[in-house]
């Protein structure tokens, strides 16, 4: 089963933070020249299978919750459902901190790439996880895609 590479349990905010964490600077070193970047990016972010992910993660904090062997009261058993989610995707390439902010979908990332390669990279994963549908999990709120270079600054706030 395909889950996120890790979560972040938030009690004192009443939420959870589904992180995925993904690499494109190795992936833009080696670009084939022959096939277009716009394809071979449209190819890699196929493969993540993102909403896959965000089920299964989110599957597998059910079947920790209802096993018999922990020591979680029954009405503590349910309110992990009510809790707010964020789906972060966290990657390795540059996104500039002060460009176009919260664009249509609350998203903090497009067009604020770094070079022309990041920008269609963001920009088309940002296509991928806008449409994800809103009802996979409860009290999803909308995909974020966040540098590795700024995420402490996220959590710091």
């Amino acid at each position: 089963m395909k889950s996120c590479d890790a979560l972040k349990i938030l009690p004192e905010l009443g939420r959870l933070d589904f992180i995925e964490l993904k690499g494109f600077k190795k992936f833009i070193e080696y670009l084939k020249p022959d096939i277009s970047d716009d394809q071979q990016i449209d190819e890699t972010i196929e493969k993540f299978d993102l909403a896959d992910k965000i089920i299964a993660s989110n599957n597998i904090i059910y079947l920790l919750i209802h096993t018999k062997n922990n020591k979680l009261k029954k009405c503590d058993k349910t309110h992990h459902r009510t809790v707010e989610k964020n789906y972060i995707i966290l990657v390795d390439i540059k996104l500039e901190e002060n460009g176009i902010e919260n664009i249509a979908l609350t998203l903090d990332f497009l067009g604020k790439a770094s070079t022309p390669i990041d920008k269609l990279i963001a920009s088309k994963l940002n296509m991928k996880i806008t449409d994800m549908d809103a009802n996979l999990v409860p009290n999803l709120n909308q995909p974020m895609l966040k540098s590795c270079k700024n995420i402490d600054d996220f959590y710091a706030d």
